[in-house]
């Protein structure tokens, strides 16, 4: 801890798979002021002899704080021995604040995609008529661009994915045969037995 900046480091890791793809996944609290930051690098070393490492910053959280826990996700795809280093700043507003993180996971996986829901007991409260909802559009890990969406309507909920135009569609195999996506729904009721 450094005056205005607080480290925490992992311990060494080295990719044990060829893909070297890595997904960082941990869950986040920000009770400090909007303009705190915690960053995320991966220190990489060249080899036994590198003591030092090299530093390079795969993702930053700039935002409001919020009085519940938010997951997040960063691919890392480390190709050496590496160490994952959050760094919270302070930035220039007044704070009693900051960042927490809990239940910090790293796996040899590509990161899912996310789509958070905020206030979704609102929603499954407001549905007389129907509610349609999109998530942002995602790329896949082969190039296609795709939307989920949900249909809430009384006590029915579907959930579809539709595959949406992309860049890269001219370089792409149509149709696009043998996908498979995984939906996993999670509640982030900050009140753990309301869950």
């Amino acid at each position: 801890n450094k005056g205005d900046t607080a480290r925490l480091e992992s311990k060494t890791m080295t990719p044990k798979r060829n893909c070297k793809v890595q997904c960082l996944q941990f869950y986040y609290y920000h009770s400090g002021h909007e303009s705190d930051q915690l960053n995320i690098w991966i220190r990489e070393y060249r080899n036994e002899e590198d003591s030092r490492g090299t530093l390079t910053l795969m993702d930053q959280i700039t935002e409001l704080p919020g009085n519940y826990w938010k997951l997040h996700h960063v691919p890392l795809n480390a190709n050496k021995t590496f160490q994952v280093v959050f760094e919270a700043r302070k930035g220039a507003g007044n704070s009693s604040g900051g960042f927490s993180l809990d239940d910090i996971n790293i796996s040899e996986t590509e990161c899912p995609h996310i789509w958070q829901i905020r206030d979704f007991e609102k929603v499954l409260n407001n549905t007389k008529f129907g509610t349609w909802m999109y998530s942002p559009l995602y790329y896949s890990s082969d190039g296609y661009r795709f939307q989920a969406g949900l249909i809430v309507y009384q006590n029915y909920l579907s959930i579809y994915v539709r595959l949406v135009s992309g860049v890269y569609d001219d370089q792409l195999q149509w149709p696009c045969l043998w996908r498979q996506i995984t939906f996993q729904m999670l509640d982030q009721n900050p009140h753990i037995q309301k869950r």
